[in-house]
C-alpha cells in the first residue's frame, strides 16, 4: 500500500512523495513527483494516483530497489564475473603458477613469449569457456600466413594444449578445443634449408686465443673455458670455486645461470639435461685460474662464483653479460659470428672430425641423447667417417 504526501517547496511550488510499503523485513521506497505548472487540481489528483499506483506496482515486482541493495547485486555480480577466467587472467593467475616450478628458467620464459605473442593478442580476453576450436584454428592460421615454421607452430599448440587440459580438468570448460585443432604444415614447395651449424676452425679458434692478451683476466678465462670444454654459456657463468678439481682437471657442471625475462633477475639451476656432468681443462688454464683466485681475494672479492658481478658484490654475474661482451670482442678483433655457442659448437666438431666418439662428445656437450649430437652435427660427422675410411684405405695400400 502507497502512501502520498504533499511538499511545498521554499518557492511555493507543490511536490508530492509518494512511499510504497515492502512489508515488515524491508526499508520502505519512496519517489518524488512534481505536476506541471497550470494543471487543476482534478488533473493532478488524477495523474498522482496513476504515478502512485505503476510505482507501487514497480516496487512489488522487484523493478524498483534501494541503492543499498543495487550495489549489493552489482557487488555480487563481480564476484560472478571474477570467477569467470579470461583466457589470458587463467594463464596468468592458474596455468602459469602451477606450471613454473616443473619447468625450467628458459622453458618458462618461452611459454610466456608464446602466452604474450601468440595466445594473449587473439583469444586473450575471451572468457575460457567459450574460446571455440575455430578461435584457436585462427592463430595457426596467421601463423602460417606469416611464413612461422611447423615446429613453431608445434609449440604454440602444445602449449594453447597445456591450458586447455588443465582448465578441462579442472571442470571449468566441457571439452578441450584443441581435439578438433589441426596444425597446418609448411609447404612442401618451399625449398628445406639444409641445417648448418656454424664454428670456428683451428686457426680461427688460435687467433681468438691470441686476441685474448689484452682483454680482462676474468674474460681470458671465461673463453678458454669455453673452447676446452663446450659446455653451454650459462654453465660456465656459474661456475663456483668448489666445482673445479685443482689436482686432477675435473670441473663439474651441476649448475647454469639464466635471465628470468618475468622476474627480471639472474636465476641459478640446473643445467639443460637437468644432469651434472665432469669436463676437463688443462693444466694451464688451472694455473690461471689459481691466480685468478689470489688475486680475487686481494681485491676483497670473496665469492664461491668464479666468474661475479662488477659491483664486487661477489653474486653470480650477469646471465646476459657474456653475450654483450662477445659482440664487442667480435666488433674489436674482427671475429665473425664471435658467440659462445659458436665455441660450443667449435668443440664439438674439432673433436668429432679427430676422432672423438659420438658418445663422448654428447657426454661432454651434456647430451641426454647422442642422437641429438648426431643431428646437430652430422656435417661434422660425415668429415670424420671419410677420414675414417680414408685411413683404412691407406693402411690396406700400404699392406699391399
Amino acid at each position: 500500500m502507497s502512501t502520498i504526501r504533499k511538499i511545498e517547496l521554499k518557492d511555493g511550488r507543490e511536490t508530492y512523495e509518494i512511499k510504497a510499503s515492502r512489508g515488515r523485513k524491508k526499508a520502505p521506497l519512496t519517489m518524488r513527483w512534481e505536476p506541471p505548472q497550470g494543471w487543476s487540481r482534478r488533473a493532478i489528483e488524477r495523474e498522482l494516483n496513476r504515478v502512485a499506483a505503476d510505482f507501487e506496482r514497480r516496487v512489488n515486482s522487484g523493478e524498483v530497489i534501494s541503492r543499498a541493495e543495487q550495489k549489493e547485486i552489482d557487488r555480487l555480480a563481480e564476484l560472478e564475473r571474477q570467477k569467470i577466467y579470461t583466457v589470458e587472467r587463467y594463464a596468468a593467475e592458474v596455468f602459469m603458477p602451477v606450471k613454473e616450478p616443473q619447468m625450467s628458467v628458459n622453458s618458462v620464459n618461452n611459454f610466456r613469449g608464446v602466452i604474450k605473442t601468440w595466445i594473449n593478442p587473439y583469444i586473450g580476453e575471451m572468457p575460457i569457456d567459450e574460446v571455440s576450436a575455430a578461435d584457436i584454428q585462427r592463430i595457426f592460421t596467421v601463423m602460417q600466413e606469416q611464413g612461422k615454421s611447423s615446429a613453431t607452430m608445434q609449440k604454440c599448440k602444445v602449449v594453447l594444449n597445456l591450458i586447455f587440459k588443465m582448465a578441462y580438468m579442472q571442470d571449468l570448460i566441457e571439452k578441450n578445443p584443441l581435439d578438433k585443432v589441426i596444425v597446418p604444415k609448411t609447404s612442401k614447395d618451399k625449398k628445406i634449408k639444409a641445417q648448418t651449424v656454424e664454428s670456428f676452425n683451428a686457426d680461427e679458434l688460435k687467433y681468438i686465443l691470441s686476441c685474448l692478451k689484452d682483454e680482462p683476466k676474468k674474460w681470458q678465462l671465461y673463453i678458454k673455458i669455453l673452447i676446452q670444454t663446450g659446455c653451454r654459456r650459462g654453465e660456465v657463468t656459474a661456475l663456483c670455486w668448489r666445482d673445479i678439481d685443482f689436482e686432477s682437471g675435473e670441473v663439474v657442471i651441476s649448475k647454469s645461470a639464466t635471465y628470468d625475462t618475468g622476474k627480471k633477475e639472474t636465476i641459478i639451476g640446473s643445467p639443460k639435461s637437468g644432469k651434472s656432468r665432469t669436463v676437463y681443462i688443462s693444466d694451464e688454464l688451472l694455473q690461471e685460474l689459481k691466480a685468478f683466485r689470489v688475486n680475487q681475494a686481494k681485491e676483497n672479492c670473496i665469492s664461491p662464483y668464479i666468474f661475479t658481478r662488477e659491483d664486487g658484490s661477489g653474486g653470480c654475474m650477469h646471465a646476459q653479460t657474456p653475450t654483450r661482451y662477445f659482440q664487442k670482442f667480435g666488433q674489436k678483433y674482427n671475429v665473425n659470428g664471435f658467440h659462445p655457442h659458436k665455441l660450443r659448437h667449435s668443440f664439438a666438431s674439432l673433436a668429432l672430425v679427430n676422432g672423438v666418439d659420438i658418445v663422448t662428445i654428447a657426454e661432454l656437450l651434456g647430451h641426454a641423447d647422442p642422437a641429438i649430437t648426431l643431428r646437430v652435427y652430422s656435417h661434422s660427422n660425415e668429415i670424420a667417417k671419410q677420414q675414417a675410411a680414408s685411413l683404412v684405405r691407406n693402411l690396406l695400400a700400404g699392406n699391399q
